[in-house]
């Protein structure tokens, strides 16, 4: 029945795959933790790649977003001329404390909305260390939120076909915002939100409720498209001869 459906973001979880989903570990290994890494491009371009983040429990997603901005104040300097944010790989997963961790490139503010079926808006935000819905903080940091040396520098966004679902949120967060731009393929097609549904015998279902939209409410649902195409292997991915990066770097 969820297979005709036909959306690809729905699933079913048994009574003792819902059970383990719902108890995640609280003492999960900090190297488990790091799906993102970064680094500095020819001196003077900040580059943050990140990968699924597929962990719920609090204290982990915390030390996410934490660890997250902690690896950006590094890289920022003076001399910037401007950041690329590669999702390429990133599957999905929590996309709260992606866009937590990300909030020194966000900004504060609206970056996007969940649209249901009855056209009403959840608008998420982003604001001084804390992302969530509407009026509801859902994470935050646990120190002073980190802000960018230049909040004007240029921000570039890597797409393909492997940003799925959480990876697809934050794409949307980052589209039609100012000095913003995104680079290669279409992401996968998972820009629905899924709400979990628990059955009688503990069992439960996963199903899409609604749809992302971007700051300006224009919604997707589908496939999300760059701003300037760039083929691309997946294999070349970081590597000197990527085209997506040397793209957006030009």
């Amino acid at each position: 029945m969820l297979g005709n459906i036909g959306d690809n973001h729905n699933f079913f979880m048994t009574k003792k795959e819902a059970t383990e989903w719902l108890s995640a570990s609280k003492t999960q290994n900090i190297n488990e933790l790091i799906t993102f890494s970064g680094k500095l491009l020819d001196n003077n371009i900040g580059y943050i790649k990140i990968k699924e983040f597929k962990i719920n429990d609090s204290i982990s997603v915390q030390k996410y977003a934490d660890s997250l901005q902690q690896k950006i104040k590094p890289i920022d300097n003076k001399n910037l001329k401007g950041w690329i944010l590669d999702l390429r790989e990133n599957r999905g997963g929590n996309c709260w404390p992606m866009l937590t961790g990300l909030g020194p490139l966000l900004g504060n503010g609206i970056c996007g909305y969940f649209i249901d079926n009855n056209n009403q808006k959840e608008a998420w935000f982003y604001r001084d260390g804390k992302s969530g819905v509407n009026n509801s903080t859902i994470i935050k940091t646990s120190k002073k939120a980190y802000a960018l040396l230049n909040n004007t520098n240029s921000i570039a966004i890597l797409t393909g076909s492997n940003a799925a679902s959480s990876g697809e949120v934050v794409v949307t967060a980052f589209h039609n915002k100012n000095n913003t731009k995104s680079f290669g393929e279409n992401t996968s097609g998972l820009s629905t939100a899924p709400s979990t549904f628990k059955l009688s015998d503990g069992a439960m279902i996963v199903i899409s409720t609604a749809i992302y939209a971007d700051r300006k409410g224009i919604a997707f649902g589908k496939k999300i498209k760059p701003d300037k195409e760039i083929n691309f292997n997946y294999n070349m991915i970081d590597t000197p001869n990527d085209p997506v990066i040397n793209g957006a770097k030009d």
